[in-house]
């Protein structure tokens, strides 16, 4: 099983994806070339565990990302490109 350390993405400030690591295409499925200057909200959290939608104005990570603010969250998930989801922690 993969480290969640190695899963490496680099973001802007409006978190565009600016570097993608092997790893993380692992994960997820997806290629850099896929990601690179797209906004990864869209691709790896774009919903709930539920299939909600997961609005980015309520993204725990854009937010901190936009104020800086540490928070701490264990019930969210990313998504792969085939659909299925992992837990972040």
């Amino acid at each position: 099983m993969m480290s969640y350390l190695s899963y490496s993405l680099s973001l802007s400030a409006s978190a565009i994806a600016l570097f993608v690591n092997p790893a993380a295409e692992k994960m997820t499925g997806w290629q850099s070339a896929e990601l690179l200057g797209k906004n990864i909200h869209e691709y790896h959290h774009h919903s709930h565990a539920n299939g909600e939608h997961y609005p980015k104005e309520e993204c725990h990570i854009s937010q901190t990302m936009h104020d800086g603010i540490e928070r701490k969250i264990t019930n969210e998930v990313f998504w792969r490109k085939d659909g299925s989801c992992f837990s972040r922690c």
